[in-house]
């Protein structure tokens, strides 16, 4: 799982993020799971949580260890910007105006849904339950420049706002690789997180002084 963060959650910035999920999801997809075969379960999706939206890659097989579908997402990413500065502006358009009436005309059509997206309101404490309306209108206001632009920023690799977490699990297959990679991610830069209960008591906490 490669997830990376776009900063405070706002509907503008979760809608342009959004809109960049819906363009990248389908290549993505061909390209991981139907070209090159990595993953029985392989998606991309805008996630937007405790105060952070983040764009989130998820690709789950035993083809390769996970340092190297790591290394074919980064590569994804680097082809996806062409794609993005190509798309007609009618098509985006388009796209913008299905996911904002989506947003209106998707409902839960059963209790569990329903009540799970007010509890999410009240855990997040914004409880804003007129959000899909909110949305809504964010999406129609998004433009390909606002796209591309957090895509150059917060996603590509360089990205001066960029800000990754990368969640590898070494299964069987791989896991006499694990030691090489916690090596080669330390040596490139990366903060190796080896105990999830130290990193979490050292970090701050959502809305602890709420």
């Amino acid at each position: 799982l490669s997830r990376t963060s776009t900063g405070s959650a706002g509907q503008n910035s979760f809608a342009v993020l959004q809109v960049l999920a819906a363009m990248l999801s389908e290549p993505f997809y061909f390209e991981i799971r139907t070209k090159q075969q990595l993953g029985y379960v392989v998606a991309c999706e805008a996630v937007q949580k405790e105060g952070v939206c983040s764009l989130v890659f998820i690709v789950q097989g035993t083809a390769l260890d996970p340092l190297g579908v790591l290394g074919r997402i980064d590569a994804f990413l680097h082809s996806a910007r062409q794609m993005l500065s190509t798309k007609r502006e009618d098509e985006f358009t388009e796209l913008t105006a299905s996911l904002a009436k989506a947003k209106l005309t998707t409902r839960p059509r059963q209790l569990l849904p329903s009540s799970t997206r007010t509890w999410e309101e009240v855990h997040s404490r914004e409880f804003q339950w007129d959000r899909p309306l909110r949305e809504a209108v964010a999406l129609r206001q998004v433009t390909r420049a606002d796209v591309v632009n957090a895509f150059d920023s917060r996603i590509s690799l360089g990205g001066s706002e960029r800000r990754r977490l990368v969640s590898c699990v070494f299964g069987s297959a791989h896991s006499a690789k694990r030691p090489l990679a916690s090596r080669s991610l330390t040596s490139s830069g990366a903060e190796v997180i080896t105990d999830p209960d130290v990193f979490r008591r050292a970090s701050a906490v959502w809305l602890s002084e709420a």
